[in-house]
């Protein structure tokens, strides 16, 4: 597989209102996919598993980039991981071990004295990774009360699964969008996964729980829109934040 446009991505963010987001799919280990030296310098200290993901990533963004019309710059690495956009531009990038997906879009407000006040969180994760040693880890009581109720030991562990992937998905491209507009730490018990389907593309509402240290400006409700596979799950968030907020440190 090439470097080529995610369609599915793309149809993610339209269903949450952004229609303009461009996306695009590499695989991992593949050819053509040259790091710019600002990027390369980056990776002296990761394993070659790590350099893999993190230059398809690239490759990927890299190209939505071009498409909506800027020149070759380097994307490099901010507080917490997360990718430093060039200015007004927004995005976010993920990977497995196979195959990275990046999303980006124009937004004119990444350079304003307020911040950016619309941010895009993706994340792809491999169906059948979320076992139960790490549930009690990603999920709150509420979640996995409903996963138990899939009986997700039983012969046909396939709903239960779908679910728990989809949850942890959702979660994952949640805290990288509201990361981008508050800089601020999320927990997987500060959200809980509600109203979602499990099956081919879902949308879903991630409610908060009591102690949610989420920033009280990003506009509400926290919707997430999944695509689900037999392979994979890949879940998409967009966030917008009201005008001068009180930023979170």
């Amino acid at each position: 597989m090439s470097i080529q446009r995610s369609s599915d991505t793309e149809a993610l963010f339209a269903g949450l209102g952004a229609p303009d987001v461009v996306a695009f799919q590499a695989p991992v280990g593949g050819v053509g996919q040259p790091l710019l030296p600002e990027e390369f310098e980056l990776t002296s200290m990761m394993s070659p598993r790590r350099r893999a993901g993190f230059a398809a990533g690239r490759a990927a963004a890299r190209a939505g980039l071009d498409l909506i019309g800027l020149d070759q710059q380097p994307i490099l690495i901010g507080p917490g991981g997360a990718p430093l956009w060039p200015t007004g531009v927004t995005g976010s990038i993920t990977h497995t071990d196979h195959v990275a997906y990046a999303a980006v879009t124009i937004d004119d407000t990444a350079a304003s004295p307020g911040g950016p006040t619309v941010a895009l969180g993706i994340d792809v994760e491999i169906r059948g990774r979320v076992q139960r040693d790490v549930v009690g880890l990603i999920m709150t009581a509420g979640e996995q009360a409903r996963w138990n109720e899939m009986d997700p030991s039983g012969a046909d562990p396939s709903e239960a699964d779908a679910f728990a992937t989809v949850a942890f998905s959702a979660k994952e491209a949640l805290y990288k969008a509201q990361f981008v507009l508050t800089g601020a730490w999320l927990g997987f018990e500060h959200v809980e996964f509600a109203d979602a389907g499990i099956s081919g593309t879902t949308d879903g509402t991630l409610v908060e729980t009591e102690h949610s240290p989420l920033d009280q400006w990003i506009e509400r409700p926290l919707r997430t829109r999944s695509l689900v596979s037999a392979e994979q799950v890949i879940s998409a968030v967009l966030l917008r934040r009201r005008a001068s907020p009180t930023r979170s440190s």
